[in-house]
């Protein structure tokens, strides 16, 4: 797979996790771990990321690397404060950093790709 479709695949992928969230927060509850959740290589994307060869990196592949596992790390966080019974502390926090995290973290992978 190329790293233009890697990156729509990941970009997909990571949108998904807003409504994930979003439906967590409303819950109380989700069927995923917020440990594994916050790890930045448990997804298809960190897999492929962490499988990279250093000839294969691209110049932004540091930015790339920094900015999704503070995705991760986020997300990871939202969902422990959403499951743990903290919906307005996680409901702040996606509204807030995780938005504009998640929106650099898109336009850095697509001027990536």
């Amino acid at each position: 797979m190329s790293m233009k479709e890697q990156v729509e695949k990941a970009v997909a992928a990571h949108e998904a996790w807003k409504q994930r969230l979003t439906a967590a927060i409303d819950s109380g509850s989700s069927t995923f771990d917020a440990g594994t959740v916050a790890t930045d290589n448990a997804c298809d994307f960190g897999k492929w990321l962490y499988s990279l060869s250093d000839g294969d990196k691209a110049a932004d592949f540091e930015s790339v690397r920094s900015l999704h596992a503070d995705f991760h790390a986020l997300a990871g966080k939202i969902l422990g404060l959403a499951t743990g019974g903290n919906k307005d502390e996680a409901s702040a926090l996606m509204s807030g950093e995780f938005a504009a995290l998640s929106g650099k973290l898109v336009s850095t992978l697509n001027a990536w790709a």
